[in-house]
């Protein structure tokens, strides 16, 4: 087989880092989202230092990250941050799967660029972090 198939259940959304042997080893500050079309999704973003039991007084940092389907439409929401542990991420990436057409792709109501990569299914965008809510809107499938 020249291929591994990958099942990915329909609304999933998967964040990927830099891989590190240990914590800390790399001062990753990008997180990449890849989203699938169809269906309902979320996972919660959790970081602390890694290092220290601050976690346990609230030195942490959470988010929870939703997707739904809304007709032709892909919306991811990332609720607004938790915790008095400052995040390390500066920017996320979404790469939205298996798209059916050209599209926009908006952030907070904000059309921003998107990034195609030749090799892939996909359509992607960047944008900063910030701890307040962030609705993302992908309207190609």
């Amino acid at each position: 087989m020249a291929e591994i198939p990958v099942f990915v259940r329909g609304g999933a959304l998967i964040p990927f880092a830099q891989v590190q042997q240990y914590c800390g080893e790399a001062d990753d500050d990008t997180v990449l989202l890849q989203v699938w079309p169809g269906g309902q999704g979320e996972f919660t973003w959790y970081e602390d230092d890694g290092e220290s039991e601050a976690y346990t007084r609230g030195a942490w940092y959470r988010r929870r990250c939703t997707t739904r389907s809304q007709g032709k439409k892909m919306i991811v929401t990332i609720d607004p941050a938790e915790g008095s542990y400052r995040s390390r991420i500066r920017e996320w990436q979404l790469a939205f799967w298996n798209p059916q057409r050209q599209s926009e792709l908006k952030v907070n109501g904000q059309r921003i660029p998107q990034v195609a990569d030749a090799g892939l299914p996909i359509s992607a965008g960047a944008f900063p972090n910030s701890d307040g809510r962030i609705v993302i809107e992908f309207d190609g499938y």
